[in-house]
């Protein structure tokens, strides 16, 4: 980048990870995190007693790894029996290979009671509020706004440890920060929220207030104004 501009130019980073890529990577010199924020999704209603309804919302390509929710719920469906766990995946399919290789294993692990793959939806606003969990396993993030979305509608958050996420998620308090990519992990994770509808409700009520907080448009845009001076 131009030293001049460097310089004089004051750059917008979404949040501490990327300010500090961009230091390291690209000698940036005057960088404000504005973090950012989401429309407010959430709605009052009942989660089914029925189901335990997990959400994914990403692309299905081989970096958001949804192979990894998969093994998880082997686990927890096929060795411990949990039958009323299910997974609902929205995103458009951006790697068809990697999609083909899921159906395998659906197939093969007798999955498919226990999956559905909804494709791309612009509004998943209804999907977020009758869940109960949300789910992040890509290798590589930056700052998800699926995470901010989730905190919105007070569910609790099982995520990797990856980009900004432990900006949003404080692990044990909001939600599950995996610190690896192994299946074993994740599915007891899932299965401590699972077994514990209290917890589930607190760490919603918590994620709930931090969304309030920090994460709501009209507090992205202040941030904003007041770097531009409005």
């Amino acid at each position: 980048i131009d030293p001049l501009v460097n310089r004089n130019t004051t750059f917008i980073a979404v949040c501490d990870f990327i300010k500090k890529s961009l230091i390291k990577k690209r000698n940036f010199k005057n960088i404000t995190v504005i973090k950012n924020g989401v429309r407010d999704s959430f709605k009052e209603i009942s989660k089914s007693h029925k189901n335990f309804n997990i959400i994914q919302l990403a692309s299905i390509n081989k970096n958001k790894n949804q192979l990894l929710s998969l093994k998880a719920l082997d686990i927890l469906v096929n060795k411990k029996k949990y039958l009323n766990i299910k997974i609902n995946f929205f995103g458009e399919i951006s790697d068809s290979l990697y999609y083909d290789r899921l159906s395998i294993f659906i197939n093969k692990k007798k999955l498919n009671k226990h999956v559905k793959f909804h494709g791309l939806k612009k509004d998943v606003a209804t999907e977020l509020n009758k869940s109960n969990l949300l789910l992040l396993t890509s290798f590589v993030e930056g700052f998800p706004l699926s995470i901010l979305e989730a905190l919105s509608c007070k569910i609790p958050v099982i995520s990797t440890n990856t980009g900004g996420v432990l900006e949003q998620i404080k692990s044990g308090e909001n939600g599950f920060l995996l610190n690896t990519f192994e299946e074993l992990e994740l599915s007891n994770f899932i299965e401590t929220l699972y077994k514990d509808k209290k917890l589930c409700k607190e760490i919603g009520n918590i994620n709930r207030l931090k969304y309030l907080k920090k994460y709501t448009i009209e507090e992205m845009n202040n941030n904003y104004k007041l770097i531009l001076k409005l």
